[in-house]
Formats: C-alpha cells, structure tokens, sequence
C-alpha cells in the first residue's frame, strides 16, 4: 500500500454523515481509510480489544495490505484483479426477505458472549449467488431493498433524495464481487476498525456494473470506483517474478479495450448511485488512455450532462499537482512511478448535477 491507495478516499471526502459506496473494496486499504474519515466526530468509544490496531493506519497495517496485494497478485487471475477491490459474504440477491441494516447494526453491537460470532463474522452476511440472480429480483422486492438503505442512510429520505429529520451517522457499503477477495477484505477490516465503526460498514458481494443502477440509484453521497484494470505495474512485477516475458493473456490491446467497457458501464452504475450533487472518484493503476479519460469521456457523453468532471484546482487538497508530481490529462490526473517512486494512478473525481 503507497500513497497511490490514499489519493482517492483523501479526495472523495465523506463527512461523518455521509453514504459511502466502495464499489470494487479489496484488499481493503482504501475502505479503511473511508471508514476512518466516516468516524470523524462520532463519540470516542473504546475499540474491540480484539483489533490489533483499531485506531488507525498502523505500521502493522500496512506490511498486512501490502502481503494482501502480494497473494492476489500471485494468485487472481489478472482479469479479477482491480487496483484495489465488513462483513466476509455478500448479500444473496434472491432472498425473498433480507435483513434491514437496522436489524444488522443491532446485531454488530451485541457483545463477543459464548456462542455469539468472532467480530469478522459479525460483519457478514449471506452468500452471494451468480451475478444473474440480480437480474432475477422483482421490482417490488428492488424497491424494498431501496427503502432499507434508505433508512439507513438517514430516515425517510424527502425530494431529492435527501433525507429528512435528525442527522443520522455515516455508513459504507464494501463491495467485492470474487467470494476468495471478500474474506480476506473482511478479515482487514475487521481486524483494523473499531467495534464502534463496525457496526456502520456492510459488505455486499454484487456485480458493480450491474448492481447500483437497477436498486440503488440515488441513495449515495460519495462512491468510490476503483476500477479493475490493466495494471501494468502487476503485469511487469509478474513478469520479473516469473523470470520471463509478460504473455498476452495478461496484456494486450484487445484485453484495454475490453476493460474499458467494463469499467464504463461501472462508471455509468456509480453515477447513477450518487444523490443529486453528490461525488465520485474514478481510479485505476492503468496508464492507457483508453481505461482513464476515455472512459470518464464517455461517461460523460452517455450522461447527457446529468454530471460534470470536477477541475484539479477545486480537489479540495492544496498543491496536489506539486504533491503527487501528477500530469493534468483532460479530465484528471496522471501519476506515473517515475516522479515519485509509487503508483502509477489516475483520478478523476465527477458530480452528479443537482
């Protein structure tokens, strides 16, 4: 984990009150750092003496991600891998009744008594089915899920989606679709967050090119798209590792191009999410054109100007072009290795029209 992981939650920016989406969560790295931004101003409360390193970005947390991003790249195959994909199963799509997240949040704080499930089971639930059971769920059944998040979120939610009455405190929903990525996403997160953070961050297994558009659209306040990718940096580091040339399978201009669709339509899912004037940052560790601004432009051109790109100078983060070394690209940022010794990283943040 390098200063490339941190970049995007740093400028998506959730407030304590926020709806956070994290659409491809493994290893876990950027959502313990969304969740960290999620707990600022919430009453101090005593970690779970089970976490090793509850309050913060520890020395020992980072040797931890960096052996988790060791194993995938060993052992995913590239086409799973995103740069960055609390609960270890997802959300199983067809069942007729699932559980509310008031109901799971009542169940995250029932304490560790004999018979009661570890702090990462407390932070699961059930199993994922094939991404086509989304398809599958009625829309009565769609509109139901819809209604529970929004609760969640913050009470019944008034015009525009936001919601109304007292102020509710912010939830992140992880999602990961690989089952073998979720358990180790849950086993991070539950290891590194507080008991009190715990019981507001849910794991979802969905497809996110899929998922967020069909029964969820609006209901999010920031999403982060860490897109999967080409990944050349992995794609070299294999290929030194292996002791000879980097195949085809793992990089080639058709394998961009098909990326880049998936990564779009992920895009078009993520801001579709988004409340009105909401935000979303799109990354990946690709150096291709094709993966970065093409699709943020074709985003763009699909959403008719239902959301605009955010200029770097109104990031938020002062001198980030002199911090990171970056390269202005049409529509974001370009951090190559060369400058800084990490990465390299695209960004681009997009809002959603009020």
């Amino acid at each position: 984990m390098d200063f490339a992981a941190v970049l995007p939650p740093l400028l998506l920016a959730p407030q304590p009150q926020h709806a956070v989406l994290d659409m491809c969560a493994a290893p876990g790295g950027k959502s313990l750092v969304l969740a960290l931004q999620l707990l600022k101003g919430a009453p101090a409360q005593q970690p779970d003496q089970s976490s090793s390193a509850a309050t913060g970005l520890t020395t020992g947390l980072l040797e931890h991600l960096a052996l988790q991003e060791q194993l995938e790249a060993q052992h995913q195959p590239l086409q799973d891998q995103g740069c960055c994909q609390v609960q270890q199963e997802a959300e199983q799509e067809q069942e007729p009744q699932q559980q509310s997240d008031g109901e799971a949040a009542q169940q995250h704080a029932e304490p560790h008594a004999a018979g009661n499930p570890p702090a990462q089971q407390q932070l699961q639930e059930p199993a994922s089915e094939a991404a086509d059971a989304e398809g599958s769920r009625s829309s009565s059944d769609a509109g139901s899920d819809d209604a529970a998040d929004a609760a969640a979120a913050g009470g019944a939610a008034a015009p525009g989606g936001h919601a109304s009455g007292a102020q509710q405190p912010g939830r992140l929903v992880c999602n990961e679709l690989d089952p073998v990525r979720r358990q180790r996403l849950g086993s991070t997160l539950a290891a590194y967050l507080p008991g009190s953070l715990r019981r507001r961050v849910r794991l979802t297994g969905h497809d996110a090119a899929k998922h967020w558009a069909t029964y969820e659209a609006g209901m999010y306040d920031r999403v982060l798209l860490d897109a999967p990718c080409s990944a050349e940096r992995l794609v070299v580091q294999q290929a030194v590792q292996s002791g000879g040339a980097v195949p085809a399978s793992s990089w080639s201009r058709e394998r961009c191009k098909q990326l880049a669709a998936l990564q779009l339509k992920m895009l078009l899912g993520g801001l579709r999410a988004l409340k009105p004037g909401g935000r979303l940052v799109y990354s990946t560790c690709s150096i291709a054109e094709a993966e970065n601004d093409g699709v943020v432009c074709k985003a763009l051109q699909q959403q008719g100007g239902e959301a605009r790109v955010v200029p770097v100078d109104e990031w938020g983060l002062a001198g980030i072009g002199e911090l990171t070394g970056g390269q202005r690209t049409q529509h974001g940022l370009l951090c190559l290795p060369d400058e800084q010794g990490w990465g390299p990283v695209y960004l681009a943040v997009l809002e959603q029209a009020m």
